[in-house]
């Protein structure tokens, strides 16, 4: 699969020591730092996302909603040890409890201290490695990935 090759060589040009995966849905698993490059496509989700970045000080708007998603889940990756055993499990099972079916149960979730740091993680990356985050963005372009 060349798509995850070119991942690959952007997570080790840019020092990040994770597996890639793929899978429906984006996500991280912390004891085998392996991260899923989700597949299943939820635009709605993504914009609100992004706006969700943009209020917290993301400079940048236009990024594409994989990449984000991505960028989230190295966030988890790069923020994980800010969390002890305890606190983790804690966040995993608040995070389960407060699940819905619409937009407004994100910002709960996003709360959650787990969330938030991988989130703001994402905002100060975007913001001081912009070419980096434009450079994943046009390879998803080139691999035809990503539908304009």
């Amino acid at each position: 699969m060349a798509l995850e090759k070119v991942l690959k060589d952007w997570l080790v040009r840019h020092h990040f020591d994770v597996v890639i995966d793929f899978g429906d849905d984006f996500s991280y698993n912390t004891d085998y730092h392996i991260l899923t490059f989700g597949t299943k496509s939820y635009p709605d989700v993504g914009r609100y996302f992004e706006q969700f970045l943009y209020e917290y000080g993301m400079e940048y708007t236009g990024i594409f909603d994989e990449v984000l998603c991505m960028l989230h889940e190295l966030g988890h990756y790069m923020t994980i040890d800010n969390f002890d055993e305890g606190e983790r499990v804690e966040c995993f099972l608040f995070k389960h409890l407060i699940r819905g079916e619409d937009f407004e149960w994100f910002e709960g979730y996003w709360s959650v201290s787990d969330e938030f740091a991988a989130n703001m993680w994402v905002v100060n990356y975007v913001n001081e490695n912009i070419e980096a985050v434009e450079e994943l963005c046009n390879l998803l372009l080139k691999e035809n990935y990503y539908a304009v």
